[in-house]
């Protein structure tokens, strides 16, 4: 926070004038208004003077004659001299239809005088004729209004300047000002204190001075003696401001650091434009349970700042270097996170555990991983005499909900609970978890997210429940909001000051102990608790939003419990998996062969299909200088597909035999035959001409560089200045195109360079895991083809295809097992949805899923939605609950009682509660401007009618700004900081106009929702990743009464290839 002080007082001198009024004589007329044009006439009125003046109407109408000298211009205003004996309000002159008003003479009674626009103070001296003090400098010929009306004034009296002191006085904007106090009383002078009103009129830009830069200054406030602002860095002058126009006045500042250092992390959208795609954010890591945080440039963990608070949805932290609590900012300008890989090694220990040492309570998890031959048990629902939360059976969707906790409380291993957006899942856990405790059964309640678990524990105590349930909440306090009373720290408090003093008897206490499926790991480190007593603590386990759990981060909470349920939604977000991650596993695949054998996939095998998927589709001549095990490597997997590849041989493989320097002895691999044969490269150059690709060991390229086909592109560094590409460019410039992310390249040159960057910044693993991801994100897609082009997961399926080994068969089948490891969820595992089946896997219940007749008692659907208008639902209803041929799943999201009277509102600025706001935008960088211009009109519209209409059921309306792109959120973010004059992050409430706008990711929104819902597609030429099932059905059905689509309608109706952003596009209107 800084603080200007003036160092000394502002004073003004107010110069006075004495002047006399002039009235007008009797006769004068305004002329208000061109009855024709219904305003007054302009600058360019010009009259007809031989032509009569026409006074009134028929027999009673009277005419007379004007000069020049009686029409008059005063300012803006036009007056006409009549005499007196005419009373009209109206006249006819020269074509004009006139409105007219007589000029009123002096008054004796001015109740208000302006002097060129402002209202200036008087003192009447004398009345009879009106004469007046004013506390102006005026000056011959100046005229002031009275009352209104315009009067020429005479000077009676005026101050001489000259008695002020030279030396004392300047003029700033039309004033006299001086900082020293004025001794002197001089008549026709005041003198007057100004600071106050002097520092309200100060702005940053008047004020000068070295290393003065306070740009993006907030809350800039006068005060009576100073000026304050606050600003997000410290500014150091070498000399304190000054303002121009006060050379004398001298400033002090003040510099106060708050005692609450907050610091805002901020994304950098532009490191990694893939990643930024991805909807997920990097500074959510900053927020993980158990983690780190360093200067950017320090690596040792006991030099990390220690967490005092945070605040998740503004991305703000409080930092420390000690216990003390004493608030620190950074070194410098960046900082970084390092993760806990405890909750690897936990992972690592619930296997061993599941392997070496399993009490017979885990079976169930056990039998997961066995062979899928044993069949799981059957058993019947146990009915429930007494209900607590599920009482009213005429609530549509509540016998689902029952049927739920009665196979739950049966099941003597799993239950799974399939909820779509607004079906009352956390009611149904709350059933659950009562029905549990009243059976004298603990619960251990996990959730990918910490508003799951804070959700369930509000709504505990809405429904008065913590007579019977005593929760307690682990994790950080800085999470449990809203609900910190349930927080083990809090809770831990309170036993010792009840005088107990033992952390192990208030976790056998709980019989609710909750937290994320990260932040649970808290308690198992905790040294005075022991949980691994021989038997599973916990008799229950749930996990609230699991289809974000994939199954090692499941498997830690798992081995505390006996029985577990799942609850979540397979058609919303699957688990955020980091690609890194996967690419490491690909790497080093290791490929068993025989019991106890194997080994890794060669470096080289990796290179040769990652060419093959590089190059297809084998259009362009390129010669490629390679190393020899890889063209020995390339030569193999030819040899396993050219059977269903023949293009394949275009592909010409040449390395040195016996690694001699001499032309004659070179091999060239022959795909008819399968292997290497003899080839002179000196006399047979010519039939090299015959071949698209040609990969030259790098030795044997560099001796005879001069007999490659002129006609090709070489990919090598140095090629665009030797002399084969200059004949190249003689000859075959422009004979080659490339196409890439709808640029086509023609220039030898540019796709050189294209294609040997694209080489030598990707690698196998990063090519085959993002189109893994892709795949799995595609599994609920519809394929269709587009005119002449393959569907989507048509034309991905053939890309992994070129990119597996063929030539090493079992290498695909070890491919899906990290793939359906790494990407689906617990919850699509066992429900069998999201899980890709290979014929080399083992069958098991985790890769195949629970078989139908097993499903049936472990297994519920909630069918009916109570959050959004039918209009909303109706979209995602159809695309993606709707069960197709052969699915075990029942239609759901259908819509409860009386949906669309609850949902309906007065607003009028949308005819239908689905609506598209059509934005033909351009796009840069994923961001999208002439989309969030669009928005803040709207916002703008529907901010005036909440500031009249306040929501009927909570104090504001809420309204949430989604996106499916990092980087159009930041620019969503600065519109909306512009709008509201706050520098949130997140949330940006407007408490006084009944509003409170939430900004975010769709992936971040899932779990969430908002009264109205503005949708930003951003992309005008492509789908992106916005043609994902789960993601799009998360984006539209957030809102309760009102989604708003904004974006390019004719791209998503007419142009892209996604079926589901078709239809979004042809029916919301």
């Amino acid at each position: 926070e800084y603080q200007l002080t003036p160092k000394s007082k502002v004073y003004q001198w107010q110069l006075c004038t004495e002047i006399l009024i002039q009235g007008d004589e009797p006769g004068w007329f305004w002329i208000t208004k061109d009855l024709d044009d219904e305003q007054p006439p302009s600058s360019d009125f010009q009259p007809d003077f031989e032509e009569t003046i026409r006074i009134g109407k028929g027999i009673h109408a009277q005419k007379m004659q004007c000069s020049p000298e009686q029409l008059q211009r005063q300012g803006s205003r036009w007056r006409l001299f009549l005499g007196t004996e005419f009373e009209a309000k109206q006249i006819n002159w020269s074509g004009y239809r006139l409105e007219i008003e007589p000029i009123q003479n002096v008054p004796r009674a001015p109740q208000t005088l302006r002097f060129k626009g402002e209202e200036i103070a008087f003192s009447i001296v004398n009345s009879q004729p009106l004469q007046l003090k004013v506390r102006a400098e005026l000056h011959k010929g100046d005229r002031v209004q009275i009352n209104g009306n315009d009067y020429a004034i005479q000077i009676v009296r005026a101050f001489d300047k000259k008695q002020l002191p030279s030396k004392n006085y300047q003029r700033a904007e039309g004033r006299y000002w001086t900082c020293n106090q004025p001794k002197l009383t001089l008549e026709l002078c005041e003198i007057q204190d100004m600071t106050s009103k002097y520092l309200s009129t100060l702005t940053p830009d008047k004020l000068t001075g070295e290393n003065w830069n306070i740009e993006g200054y907030e809350e800039w406030q006068a005060t009576s003696d100073s000026i304050r602002w606050t600003l997000d860095k410290r500014i150091n002058l070498t000399t304190n401001p000054k303002d121009e126009r006060l050379a004398e006045l001298t400033f002090e500042l003040k510099i106060t650091e708050p005692e609450k250092k907050w610091i805002q992390l901020l994304e950098d959208t532009e490191e990694n434009d893939d990643k930024a795609e991805t909807g997920e954010s990097t500074l959510a890591h900053f927020f993980s349970d158990n983690v780190s945080i360093l200067d950017a440039n320090q690596s040792d963990p006991k030099k990390a700042y220690r967490l005092i608070k945070a605040n998740y949805e503004e991305k703000r932290l409080l930092l420390a270097n000690d216990k003390s609590g004493t608030t620190v900012y950074p070194k410098g300008t960046h900082l970084k996170v390092k993760a806990d890989i405890g909750s690897l090694a936990r992972q690592q220990r619930a296997i061993k555990k599941l392997r070496e040492t399993p009490p017979p309570q885990l079976n169930g998890l056990i039998q997961l991983l066995n062979d899928r031959q044993v069949q799981w048990p059957r058993f019947s629902p146990v009915p429930v005499a007494n209900w607590e939360v599920l009482t009213d059976l005429g609530y549509e969707g509540c016998d689902s909900q029952r049927e739920f906790v009665q196979k739950a409380l049966a099941t003597p291993d799993f239950a799974i609970l399939d909820g779509p957006p607004g079906t009352g899942k956390t009611t149904t856990i709350l059933e659950l978890i009562i029905q549990l405790v009243e059976r004298g059964q603990r619960v251990l309640l996990c959730g990918s997210t910490h508003a799951a678990i804070n959700n369930v524990l509000e709504r505990i105590r809405e429904q008065k429940l913590l007579d019977k349930i005593f929760p307690l909440r682990i994790g950080d306090e800085n999470r449990a909001i809203g609900v910190e009373e349930f927080q083990y720290d809090n809770v831990l408090k309170q036993f010792k000051n009840n005088g107990i003093d033992s952390e192990q008897l208030l976790v056998d206490s709980a019989n609710l102990v909750c937290g994320t499926t990260i932040g649970i790991l808290r308690l198992f480190r905790e040294e005075k608790v022991n949980l691994d007593r021989g038997i599973p603590p916990f008799d229950v386990l749930i996990v609230d939003e699991c289809s974000k759990t994939p199954f090692q981060e499941f498997i830690v909470p798992a081995i505390y419990a006996k029985r577990w349920i799942l609850v979540g939604d397979v058609r919303q977000l699957s688990p955020f998996t980091d690609r890194d991650v996967i690419v490491g596993n690909l790497r080093e695949l290791f490929l068993p062969k025989g019991k106890g054998k194997g080994d890794y996939l060669n470096k080289n095998l990796q290179k040769a299909c990652f060419y093959l998927q590089a190059l297809f589709p084998y259009k362009n001549k390129f010669v490629i200088p390679e190393s020899r095990a890889v063209i020995e490597a390339l030569a193999q997997e030819i040899n396993a597909r050219i059977e269903t590849e023949e293009k394949l041989s275009r592909f010409a493989l040449i390395i040195q035999e016996n690694y001699s320097d001499s032309s004659e002895d070179v091999l060239r691999y022959d795909s008819s035959l399968k292997q290497f044969e003899q080839f002179d490269l000196e006399q047979s150059a010519w039939r090299l001409y015959d071949y698209d690709y040609i990969f030259i060991e790098q030795s044997l390229y560099k001796t005879h560089r001069y007999l490659m086909p002129a006609d090709a592109i070489v990919l090598e560094a140095d090629w665009q200045s030797c002399a084969h590409a200059f004949r190249h460019q003689a000859h075959w410039q422009g004979q080659q195109d490339l196409k890439q992310r709808g640029n086509r390249l023609t220039n030898s040159f540019d796709i050189q360079q294209d294609r040997l960057n694209f080489l030598q910044s990707r690698d196998w693993a990063e090519e085959l895991v993002w189109r893994l991801e892709r795949e799995y994100w595609l599994r609920f897609l519809t394929d269709r083809r587009q005119k002449n082009r393959k569907g989507k997961k048509t034309r991905l399926e053939e890309q992994l295809q070129r990119l597996f080994p063929q030539s090493e068969p079992a290498a695909e089948g070890r491919i899906y097992r990290i793939r359906n490891i790494a990407f689906p969820s617990v919850l699509e595992a066992l429900s069998g949805e999201g899980i890709t089946k290979h014929r080399n896997d083992m069958p098991t219940t985790l890769n195949q899923g629970f078989e139908l007749k097993e499903l049936r008692c472990r297994y519920t659907t909630l069918t009916y939605q109570h959050r959004m208008h039918p209009a909303i639902a109706e979209f995602s209803r159809t695309m993606f609950y709707t069960p197709k041929t052969g699915e075990h799943r029942v239609q759901s999201l259908l819509d409860g009682h009386d949906m669309e009277n609850k949902r309906t509102w007065s607003y009028p600025q949308y005819s239908e509660h689905r609506s598209w706001l059509n934005v033909a935008g351009k796009v840069v960088k994923n961001a999208n401007q002439k989309e969030v211009d669009a928005i803040r009109k709207e916002l703008e519209a529907f901010i005036r009618w909440a500031t009249k209409n306040p929501h009927s059921e909570t104090t504001v309306w809420e309204i949430a700004i989604l996106t499916f792109y990092k980087k159009q959120e930041t620019t969503l973010r600065e519109m909306l900081k512009k709008l509201t004059g706050t520098k949130a992050y997140s949330r940006f409430p407007l408490t006084d106009k009944n509003v409170l706008i939430k900004l975010a990711t769709v992936d971040f929104f899932q779990g969430q929702e908002a009264d109205l819902v503005f949708l930003s597609m951003v992309n005008t030429y492509r789908d992106g990743f916005l043609d994902s099932p789960n993601r799009l059905n998360v984006a539209v059905t957030r809102a309760r009464y009102q989604l708003v689509i904004v974006g390019d309608h004719s791209y998503f109706s007419e142009r892209s290839d996604t079926e589901e952003l078709n239809q979004l596009a042809k029916t919301s209107f």
